[in-house]
């Protein structure tokens, strides 16, 4: 009998045990205070991207470059700027236009708005004997990033100055349009990004409208 008591002590004992090494283990019971902590963790704090550029140097730490799709969009903007002077639609050239664009004036002319300097000049000029593909050829147009036009701005060239963001489209016209003149040698875009596509915020030519 005895030994029977001592063994039954002896598995309610180790029973006892086993149940303290393990209690922390077990889930806490309802209201019951835990000191457990979860690790730490340590989050970067988000910060802005830099602005797009067409262009980067090795020694920025980090660049956003412009998409590929951009400069498709940008020789769209310019195929529809000539198609609509030579359709003479005033519709179509306001819709490539932003609220504010701007005709950069000349030596002899003052700055004005770009919609009302358009159409006064289609309404001297004809152009529907125009073909869009006459006037330009897309492998002679430059298009610069907002760094580059301000390495140009550095060096003192006469040029547009953009706006954050925008871009800057040399357009030289071909010596093969048929006489009277009615463009410049060079007309320059200022584009400035709307959505997926560009706008005109301010053009620039060395060219005076009789």
């Amino acid at each position: 009998m005895t030994g029977r008591r001592y063994q039954g002590l002896w598995a309610i004992s180790s029973c006892l045990c086993l149940l303290h090494c393990h209690s922390d283990a077990l889930p806490a019971a309802p209201g019951a205070t835990s000191t457990i902590r979860p690790a730490a963790i340590v989050l970067d704090p988000a910060s802005d991207l830099p602005r797009a550029r067409a262009i980067a140097s090795s020694g920025q730490q980090r660049i956003t470059l412009i998409e590929p799709a951009a400069r498709a969009a940008i020789f769209a903007c310019v195929q529809r700027l000539f198609a609509a002077i030579v359709q003479e639609d005033l519709t179509a050239l306001q819709g490539l236009l932003t609220a504010d664009a701007t005709q950069i004036g000349n030596t002899h002319r003052q700055n004005s708005r770009a919609f009302e300097y358009w159409k006064q000049r289609l309404e001297k000029l004809d152009y529907t004997d125009l073909s869009p593909r006459l006037i330009y050829t897309p492998q002679s147009i430059t298009v610069l990033s907002e760094q580059q036009a301000a390495q140009r701005e550095a060096n003192n060239d006469d040029h547009l100055a953009l706006r954050p963001g925008e871009i800057l489209v040399s357009i030289p016209i071909s010596s093969n349009v048929k006489a009277p003149r009615r463009f410049g040698t060079v007309i320059e875009l200022a584009l400035t990004p709307v959505g997926r596509e560009y706008k005109i915020r301010a053009l620039q030519e060395d060219f005076e409208a009789p």
